[in-house]
């Protein structure tokens, strides 16, 4: 209903844009479960799945595994945040194997705002820098979140990055 609405209000304001519904899924303890139940909620005609990894403080135990075993189903993998996961700061080895996997980074704008803190804003920057981020989300949920992405309307590197033409989000 939520979707319809704000589809309304958008048309009616005269601003042209396809939504979809969507969530990330959450790479925890019980994931694998929810693969085999079919519970995963997919976009795009070639079956994007949106994952975040818990905790943001150590990679799950068996990830792995499980990217494989989502591969295999037919899954194109999304990262979402990956400047927002603190062991991946200093560990580019395990950001090569997962860009290596063919997976996409969604980069939240808000990072770059300095809204989760500094580090997390440094780290998307050189996200940015090395060419690994393909997406871009707001993770909104809540007005604080808008005045973050306000902050971030004249940031000269999230420009750079738009006008650059390697962000996909216009092609889902």
């Amino acid at each position: 209903q939520r979707k319809e609405e704000l589809a309304r209000n958008l048309k009616m304001a005269g601003i042209q844009m396809d939504l979809e519904v969507g969530a990330e899924q959450s790479v925890d303890e019980v994931f694998d479960q929810r693969i085999e139940r079919g519970e995963l909620k997919s976009f795009g005609k070639n079956k994007y799945l949106l994952i975040e990894f818990f905790p943001f403080t150590e990679i799950p135990m068996g990830y792995k595994e499980t990217l494989f075993s989502l591969q295999t189903k037919g899954y194109n993998l999304i990262l979402a945040h990956p400047e927002r996961y603190l062991y991946l700061f200093n560990d580019t080895k395990t950001l090569q194997e997962l860009k290596d996997r063919g997976m996409l980074f969604q980069m939240n704008i808000i990072s770059l705002s300095g809204y989760f803190g500094k580090p997390i804003q440094e780290f998307a920057e050189k996200l940015i820098k090395e060419d690994m981020i393909e997406l871009l989300g707001t993770d909104l949920h809540g007005q604080r979140h808008i005045e973050a992405l306000k902050r971030t309307l004249h940031n000269t590197i999230l420009a750079d990055l738009l006008s650059s033409g390697k962000i996909m989000n216009n092609k889902f």
